[in-house]
């Protein structure tokens, strides 16, 4: 079913959003308004089709009928909460009677404790004249010579430059010269440039169109027992 609105002239229901509103539900409120004037509605006030009037928010009843929980219920009673039982604590006494583990108790000797001695540093004498295994076992030898390194090969890199720097190299005579192409001489385009173009020719400013339900404030909800809301244009607001 299509969403459209029929003229209230014809006396015909209005459709919104697939539903089939009676006359009397929500054009009795269009008079109603703030200002005295009847207003529009969102359907009536959009003109992108991309708004529409908030589905309204159901009243909550109580719940009356019968369930489960209401058959099968029992009231139970709550047990009753134990006192605590009032009387004197005994004091605590120690312990006199005979154990297996005094009848079995015997005394061990503790192990005597081990100290470890200070050790003590001699001084050494200042003047060294002893010979150590160092020095017995030392022998001296000779460095190796160090080993020059081959000059690199030069002869991929020699050129045919002689006495005078302005001779031919191997490259210079090697190389072929390539006609290059003349590049084409451009005009340069003038500073003062109004000229007109296709695009400037054929260019037509259009303003996009906005909805004006876009610029108003958001939509509330329908009260019970409507569909939906009416824009007061004098008193900016919903009713």
């Amino acid at each position: 079913m299509p969403n459209m609105s029929i003229s209230r002239e014809e006396g015909y229901p209005m459709l919104q959003r697939g539903r089939i509103l009676e006359k009397s539900l929500d054009e009795s409120y269009r008079s109603k308004s703030p200002s005295g004037d009847p207003g529009k509605s969102v359907e009536e006030l959009c003109t992108c089709g991309k708004h529409h009037c908030p589905q309204p928010i159901p009243e909550s009843q109580p719940f009356c009928a019968d369930s489960s929980y209401n058959q099968d219920y029992r009231k139970w009673e709550l047990p009753q909460n134990r006192k605590a039982l009032k009387g004197e604590v005994p004091e605590y006494l120690p312990f006199e009677a005979d154990s297996s583990y005094h009848q079995d108790y015997r005394r061990w000797e503790l192990p005597t404790r081990f100290t470890k001695p200070i050790d003590k540093y001699i001084e050494t004498p200042e003047t060294r004249d002893f010979i150590t295994s160092y020095q017995s076992d030392y022998k001296k030898w000779d460095l190796p010579q160090k080993v020059g390194r081959a000059p690199a090969s030069l002869s991929r890199y020699i050129l045919s430059c002689a006495d005078n720097p302005n001779d031919d190299t191997l490259r210079q005579l090697s190389l072929d010269a390539h006609n290059i192409a003349t590049s084409e001489n451009y005009i340069q385009a003038k500073e003062d440039r109004k000229f007109n173009t296709i695009y400037t020719d054929s260019f037509k400013g259009k303003q996009l169109e906005v909805c004006p339900v876009s610029l108003l404030p958001p939509i509330p909800h329908p009260p019970p027992g409507r569909h939906t809301m009416f824009w007061d244009s004098e008193a900016k607001t919903w009713y």
